[in-house]
């Protein structure tokens, strides 16, 4: 068993909402956090019984771990201010290298779960993958246990793999998504109940992943239904983004399975 040292998390955001969430169930202690938004670090002190701290520098002489649950342009910011050899500092990013902190502090790493999270929408942590890489032995062991805690599938990763990790995550989450929140506004504006796409949203989707998108492609554009096609972009005329978006895919999709 490895012996934890005190855990300090910094940020306020969807990531640190579902990471207090997630250590609060499995009894994981918090002794502080820290936001440059106080209201929402207030609010997650008070909501998951740790202490609150009013500035970053409160806490540059702490000796712990510290969790960086910072946006990206922050990261390199918050872990220059915690160089001391008693302060460890993991960041949770799929495309900040681990060099980037690890030149302010050697005991650095890097914790990265594969999943898109929102604030106030539950996620089951269980089974997610999670990324790790580190140089330092204790860290090691630390986020070796800290996955094994929180029921994560992990896996050991240098930062150049783990940015071709992200961009995947990236596309197949935040795009999908966004494709999706066009096609409910194009519903909406139709007067169209958008709920009717659920379900072959969802069927897409496993079955893409069941048995490969490429087996399962299909649609006017596969089968080169050049009427139908015509008759769907004039439609599209007044819906811009969708008519580019109709049009790209359709050429790349002939481009592909010609």
């Amino acid at each position: 068993m490895i012996k934890t040292k005190s855990i300090f998390l910094i940020g306020s955001g969807n990531l640190a909402w579902h990471i207090l969430a997630c250590f609060n169930k499995k009894n994981i202690s918090i002794a502080g956090i820290y936001s440059r938004n106080n209201v929402e670090a207030k609010y997650l002190a008070e909501k998951f019984n740790c202490k609150f701290y009013n500035s970053l520098s409160d806490l540059k002489n702490k000796a712990g771990i510290f969790l960086l649950c910072v946006n990206d342009a922050n990261i390199e910011k918050v872990a220059s201010v915690f160089t001391k050899n008693d302060q460890y500092l993991i960041h949770f990013s799929g495309s900040v290298s681990l060099k980037t902190i690890e030149k302010y502090n050697k005991n650095s790493g890097v914790f990265y779960i594969l999943q898109s999270f929102t604030k106030n929408i539950p996620v089951n942590f269980k089974g997610l993958p999670v990324f790790i890489e580190t140089n330092n032995k204790y860290l090691y062991k630390f986020l070796i246990h800290l996955a094994k805690l929180l029921q994560l599938n992990v896996y050991c990763c240098n930062s150049a793999k783990r940015k071709k990790i992200h961009i995947a995550g990236i596309i197949s989450s935040n795009f999908v998504n966004f494709l999706i929140l066009l096609i409910q506004e194009y519903l909406t504006k139709n007067k169209i109940n958008k709920s009717i796409i659920n379900r072959i949203v969802l069927h897409t989707v496993n079955k893409a992943l069941r048995y490969g998108a490429k087996v399962t492609q299909t649609g006017p554009a596969l089968r080169k239904e050049k009427k139908i096609i015509k008759q769907h972009l004039k439609i599209l005329r007044k819906h811009k983004t969708l008519f580019f978006i109709y049009k790209f895919f359709t050429k790349e999709i002939q481009k592909r399975f010609t």
